[in-house]
């Protein structure tokens, strides 16, 4: 039996349990690591973390990951499309995070831009699939965008893409020297209504069945959105899976992560 590094020195964030379920079908050695008060995962020096929903979440990953003395920092998750020829599915490269205090409001951006050996096995990949890839700045909201007049608003800013884990993230990662590398599968496009944020979902964002059940059968009013937006997290989630079957297990060894940093 190989012996794990005694730290990590890749951390892969995927912010919720379904993200994280699609990636771990690609990482079958990976195991819980004790001592996170979220979800976390290890396989060779490679860290799966899935800290829930929101640029707070996130933040709190930071004085935990400051030890470890990373190579690399990855993210991989849905995101909403803000640009009309992204649809569900579609992958998203982000060379660069934008960061706006309110929506509508002033925006400050920070470059981080891919290899391009990265961006090039990322193309390869989705014309493989079928699948769009845009490589662009990304939007870090602290709310959902949920309706079309908020992603356009979001669109404004100049992103392909908006998200709502990144930006902590990025900043930590650009001010130390870390590689950074945001990767993102469309799960809504700019013009799918999202329903009401009073959806039931826990801290990591997983609906259990029953309580999806209570919610449309007291909310009626958001059964199509609901129904859309399970069959959108159905599709993006296969995506997923197919690129996560690809580029994730080179991470595992740092002898075979060149092409990937």
């Amino acid at each position: 039996m190989t012996k794990q590094p005694s730290t990590p020195r890749r951390v892969l964030i995927t912010p919720t349990r379904w993200e994280s379920r699609a990636v771990l079908k690609s990482l079958p050695g990976a195991l819980p690591e004790p001592g996170w008060d979220v979800p976390a995962w290890r396989v060779g020096d490679l860290l799966l973390v899935e800290p829930g929903m929101g640029p707070e979440s996130a933040e709190t990953l930071l004085p935990h990951v400051e030890p470890l003395e990373l190579q690399a920092m990855w993210i991989f998750g849905w995101c909403g499309g803000l640009m009309p020829e992204l649809t569900v599915g579609d992958l998203v490269l982000a060379d660069g995070t934008i960061f706006s205090d309110r929506v509508g409001g002033p925006v400050t951006r920070l470059p981080h831009p891919p290899p391009a050996p990265l961006v090039a096995q990322v193309r390869r990949l989705a014309e493989a699939l079928g699948l769009r890839m845009v490589v662009g700045p990304v939007l870090t909201s602290d709310k959902v965008l949920a309706t079309v007049e908020q992603k356009r608003i979001g669109a404004s800013t100049g992103a392909v893409a908006v998200e709502m884990e990144a930006g902590p993230l990025a900043r930590w990662a650009v001010a130390r020297g870390v590689r950074f590398v945001h990767l993102r599968v469309v799960l809504d496009p700019v013009t799918s209504v999202l329903p009401s944020l009073c959806s039931p979902t826990d801290e990591h964002s997983d609906a259990p069945p029953h309580a999806l059940l209570l919610h449309t059968l007291t909310h009626p009013c958001e059964w199509s959105a609901l129904w859309t937006l399970i069959r959108q997290a159905r599709a993006a989630r296969r995506a997923m899976e197919d690129v996560a079957t690809v580029c994730l297990p080179s991470l595992q060894s740092s002898s075979r992560i060149e092409p990937l940093e």
